[in-house]
């Protein structure tokens, strides 16, 4: 096995659920961050203390999950703008270079593509009025 990252999935759905198993087999260490609370205490009978129940999108939630030391930060959620939101809050809060946002909507995928190769500076100009 090759180097152990540590990866936070936002985002606890079938999406989000399946790629932390297979990356929990694989030998990294993985938090997930679930907003629904029914859901995310069902998931700690099998993840336990690598699930949080909290809104993703806030720098609170991300800060207590690790974001600062995450090696990738993967946002599963169900809406593509607040998983664009989540990659960008951590590229710009927790300067993680890492991130993947599950897009569906077929426009939002050059827009997500064209933030990815932005540097930096210019994604904060591009996200300030």
């Amino acid at each position: 096995m090759g180097e152990v990252m540590y990866i936070i999935i936002v985002g606890a759905g079938k999406v989000g659920y399946h790629l932390g198993s297979l990356l929990m087999a694989g030998g990294h260490e993985v938090m997930l961050i679930e907003e629904d609370r029914s859901k995310a205490d069902t998931l700690s009978l099998e993840f336990h203390d690598a699930i949080m129940q909290g809104n993703g999108s806030t720098v609170e939630v991300l800060k207590e999950a690790g974001a600062n030391r995450a090696d990738v930060v993967v946002a599963t959620t169900g809406n593509d703008e607040d998983n664009l939101v989540i990659c960008q809050v951590v590229k710009l809060m927790f300067l993680r270079p890492r991130t993947i946002a599950r897009v569906n909507i077929p426009g939002m995928k050059s827009f997500s593509l064209a933030l990815e190769w932005m540097p930096p500076s210019a994604q904060r100009r591009s996200l300030m009025p």
